[in-house]
């Protein structure tokens, strides 16, 4: 065997279930220090505070694949995000037998991407909980094996669509929405959250007591496409065939209260949103070159993220749409 790193390193499991497209994986460890200093001196003494562990994956997304989230138990915002898990790096060392760094963590940032090149992939981030830190252990049993073949890996040509559905009665009793609207000629799609996180520190020690989700959390989707002059791509009649230019609807000198379902529908993977703002329209291209005319909207909301691995699409347009 080679005595390559790259060749070495063998899985990453999260919550004890191997991820089976990973792509990349990085670990960070900060100490943090505060100066003190004192009048009458240039000098400074440092004080130790505690330590920031980090893990960073990026995992490509496939349908049957266990991705992070699944791994974690994520469905919605609402479940136990704050949960800590084991986080594995195995390295294999020689054969049937691997070298691991494990760390206690929690999520902290996720975000999922899909553009016309390469596979759909979700970049992840787990911070240390509490007082965890990374710790080295030996494992002479055999690999796990991940869910899926590598022929089920999501690409281009199995990307099955985004679609939403207006609302501008959502604050009603029964809100009503819209037709769902299904975007033509993508070109690429993401959604994110970013989880903040809030140490509990205790007097009597350095590192922290615990570590826990803050709230609101921000989250977002965006979605891009090709402008094709020759057929309705937003279902807005009334901007023929042009593709959207405002983020919202006026009426009279205010705006409308509008919300959206929105929903990025991949084979075996579902993300959506059920109360999101669209925040911003941007063209671009169109240049002397011949370049091609996009517009990317983008939707954003807080508390506000699901996934399942089965297509709520049918209740799309339904105050039913899965809650986040």
């Amino acid at each position: 065997m080679s005595s390559r790193i790259f060749y070495a390193l063998q899985q990453v499991t999260v919550g004890g279930t191997v991820l089976s497209g990973v792509q990349s994986v990085g670990a960070s460890s900060t100490t943090n220090i505060e100066n003190f200093s004192r009048f009458g001196s240039i000098g400074a003494y440092t004080l130790l505070q505690d330590l920031d562990l980090e893990i960073t994956i990026e995992n490509a997304l496939g349908d049957g694949w266990t991705n992070t989230l699944g791994a974690i138990g994520f469905s919605n915002i609402s479940t136990s995000i704050d949960t800590p898990v084991s986080v594995v790096i195995e390295y294999l060392t020689e054969d049937n037998f691997t070298k691991t760094v494990s760390l206690s963590a929690i999520l902290s940032s996720y975000s999922i991407q899909m553009g016309v090149d390469g596979p759909a992939t979700e970049s992840v981030t787990f911070q240390n909980s509490g007082n965890a830190v990374f710790t080295d252990g030996t494992d002479g049993t055999a690999l796990g094996t991940p869910s899926g073949g590598v022929c089920s890996v999501i690409t281009r040509p199995s990307f099955s669509g985004f679609s939403t559905s207006l609302s501008t009665t959502a604050c009603d009793a029964s809100p009503t929405w819209a037709a769902e609207v299904t975007r033509d000629h993508v070109l690429s799609v993401s959604a994110s959250m970013d989880i903040g996180t809030e140490k509990v520190n205790v007097l009597g020690r350095s590192l922290s007591f615990g570590k826990y989700v803050t709230f609101p959390i921000e989250t977002s989707m965006e979605v891009e496409t090709h402008l094709d002059p020759s057929s309705d791509t937003d279902g807005n009649t009334a901007d023929d065939s042009m593709g959207g230019f405002n983020s919202g609807t006026k009426s009279g000198n205010s705006l409308e209260d509008e919300v959206y379902h929105t929903l990025i529908a991949l084979p075996g993977n579902y993300y959506g949103m059920s109360a999101a703002r669209l925040t911003g329209v941007s063209r671009s291209g169109g240049d002397v070159g011949g370049g091609q005319v996009s517009i990317s909207e983008s939707y954003s909301s807080v508390n506000d993220l699901f996934y399942q691995t089965t297509s709520p699409a049918a209740n799309i347009t339904s105050d039913n749409f899965p809650s986040a």
